[in-house]
């Protein structure tokens, strides 16, 4: 998803743009340069440069007490280049890379204490293999689920083959699809969503009398963990059925 300009900058050029002109200023209509905006209590609170009424340049955004929230890069009102959010009490929270809207990189997040809590590949908003998340000791977490695949076998009674994928701790934040990853690194159009309900994914086979089915199947599981990221895991399952 592309990360254009955030509805609290929306509202400010809305704003501005109806306010009356100073005299010394020409009317022109549109916003350049430097702008800053601040909380009622007259403590600073953005720091926006513009270009024709759209965020353009450097973008700063801060707590109450006066310590810097944000930084981000826009070209042309959309994120693009590193962007660094922080805790009040001036830890670093979140450093993200954009590419023209779209989250390319290693999003790493920090807690309060600058312990890192995760470390998430992506490749233009796409969740990649690779996931690194902590837990508050700072070890790694080491212990995400595995694909499990079992067989539903009624090939005598319904002509009717089953395969039942699922996770081996039985979560249900799930997607699964079939296929190869893109690159070897994320779910894209080369892979095949998997019918999946309540945490259950299902393939069907439907083999006549005396018909054999033999195929190597890809299984892919993306799953959100608590921290909400995606991680993602495969499985190679050799499929060798026949309906006697």
């Amino acid at each position: 998803m592309r990360k254009t300009l955030p509805l609290f900058i929306v509202g400010i050029v809305l704003i501005v743009s109806c306010m009356p002109k100073k005299a010394d200023e020409k009317p022109t209509g549109k916003l350049n340069g430097l702008h800053k905006y601040y909380f009622p209590d007259g403590s600073l609170y953005l720091e926006v440069n513009y270009k024709d009424s759209i965020p353009h340049g450097t973008f700063k955004r801060y707590f109450k007490n006066g310590k810097l929230l944000e930084q981000s890069e826009y070209v042309k009102g959309v994120l693009h280049g590193p962007s660094k959010k922080y805790h009040e009490n001036g830890q670093l929270s979140t450093e993200t890379s954009y590419d023209s809207g779209r989250v390319h990189g290693i999003v790493k997040k920090y807690r309060k204490d600058g312990t890192p809590a995760y470390e998430a590949p992506y490749h233009y908003d796409h969740p990649c293999v690779g996931l690194k998340e902590y837990y508050l000791s700072g070890n790694p977490v080491n212990n995400y689920p595995n694909i499990v695949v079992r067989a539903d076998d009624k090939l005598f009674e319904e002509d009717l083959y089953t395969l039942k994928i699922s996770l081996s701790d039985g979560s249900k934040v799930v997607e699964f699809f079939r296929g190869r990853l893109t690159n070897g690194k994320y779910v894209g159009k080369e892979c095949q969503p998997i019918h999946t309900k309540e945490g259950t994914g299902y393939i069907y086979y439907t083999l006549p009398r005396g018909g054999f089915a033999m195929e190597k199947i890809n299984i892919i599981a993306k799953i959100k963990t608590d921290l909400s990221n995606y991680y993602i895991t495969q499985l190679t399952y050799n499929l060798a059925i026949e309906n006697r």
